[in-house]
Order: structure tokens, then C-alpha cells, then sequence
């Protein structure tokens, strides 16, 4: 797929209704601060190195340079793939379980999991903070998680921010109504008080065609 920055812009100006949510979410527990996540998001494809056997007859050097890898580098503007680990300031994201149900109107769901690796607590409101942002169809939107959509999908979901201590992980699963057709495209909005496009994850629905 190929990205548009511009697309990116309109993404994000879609995105202004979440931010209150956030805000309004997070004004009675005062852990705006633990939210904001510092440094680019990136993703880096596994870099093994296929060990070759020497198969030189007896008395004749053994010695075969092993084969250069360059390793995949995932960065904003650039979008991520299902199943990505994507690292931003300490904080771990995978995107990932994207399914598409008929039910009263289509649902989208997935699964979001979140690891805090810093040394700090990291709070996040997955409900306002991750939409399906674009469609199979080419329609571009904003579609948030609800508990109606998790409920007809099956799922527990807790319309609510989470708190993570250090070294902590949750998992959530997710559903949001769509107006029609399959999500195609994610955006999660890394600091909600700006609109800066290296604070922005987004991700396809299909598998990284690198590794």
C-alpha cells in the first residue's frame, strides 16, 4: 500500500474527538502526565543469520564469510503491520487478531497489547486513543471501540483508562461499529495534546511484508 503524507494529515484531523474524550476521561484521576510518551515509534525486522555449514574437503580452508543483513526499519510517516512490536519511549504496542463480524451493523474487532517498559507508571484510554481510521471501501473515519460493539461481539471490554505499573502488560481486546465494509487501516495517537505526526502509530490491516 502505498502512503500518502497528506492522507496521514487528514487522519489526524479526524482525530480531535478522541482528545476530549481523553481529557475529560483522565481529568479525575490526574495521570495525564504518566500518558504522554516520549521518543519515535519504530519497528525492526528480526536480523538472524542463516549459519552455513563448510563442506571443503579435508586440508583445504574452512573459513565462509557469513552473509550481510540489512535490517528493516519502521518509521512514521511509514505505516506498521499486524503483529509489529513497536517500541516508542518505552512503551511497547502490537496490533493484532483483526476481525471483521456481521452483526446489527458490521463490527471490526482486534486485540491492542501494551507493555510498559520504563521506569515509570504509563496510563493509556485504548477507547479513545485507537480508532479504525480507514476502510476496505477507501472511506476515511474515525471509528472508536464501544462497549455495545464488544458486547454483540462477545467481548469483555472496559470502556475506561488502564494503569501500568513498570514491566507491565494488558491486553485488550476491542470492537467498534463501521459503517459498512472491513477496517483496512488503525491509527493509535501516542500523546493526545498534539497533532505531531511522529506521535502517530498507524497501522495496516495485513501481515509486514519485510519479515
Amino acid at each position: 500500500m502505498k502512503y500518502d503524507s497528506n492522507h496521514l494529515k487528514r487522519l489526524i484531523r479526524l482525530l480531535i474527538l478522541p482528545i476530549l474524550l481523553i481529557v475529560s476521561e483522565l481529568a479525575c484521576t490526574g495521570t495525564m502526565e504518566d500518558m504522554l510518551v516520549n521518543g519515535q515509534p519504530s519497528f525492526q525486522c528480526p536480523t538472524a543469520i542463516p549459519v552455513i555449514q563448510p563442506t571443503a574437503p579435508p586440508g583445504f580452508a574452512t573459513g565462509i564469510p557469513q552473509p550481510t543483513v540489512t535490517p528493516v526499519v519502521i518509521r512514521p510517516p511509514r505505516p506498521f503491520y499486524l503483529d509489529d512490536n513497536i517500541e516508542a519511549g518505552g512503551i511497547q504496542f502490537r496490533l493484532s487478531n483483526v476481525v471483521a463480524l456481521s452483526g446489527t451493523k458490521p463490527i471490526a474487532v482486534w486485540q491492542l497489547k501494551v507493555t510498559n517498559q520504563r521506569s515509570t507508571p504509563y496510563e493509556f484510554f485504548p477507547a479513545g486513543q485507537i480508532v479504525v481510521s480507514q476502510l476496505a471501501d477507501g472511506q476515511i473515519g474515525q471509528w472508536g471501540a464501544s462497549e455495545a460493539a464488544a458486547r454483540e461481539a462477545g467481548l469483555a471490554f472496559r470502556y475506561e483508562s488502564y494503569h501500568l505499573n513498570p514491566r507491565e502488560t494488558q491486553t485488550v481486546q476491542m470492537a467498534a461499529y463501521l459503517p459498512g465494509s472491513t477496517p483496512a487501516q488503525f491509527v493509535y495517537r501516542l500523546d493526545p495534546t498534539t497533532s505531531s505526526t511522529s506521535n502517530i502509530i498507524t497501522w495496516v490491516n495485513q501481515p509486514n511484508p519485510y519479515c
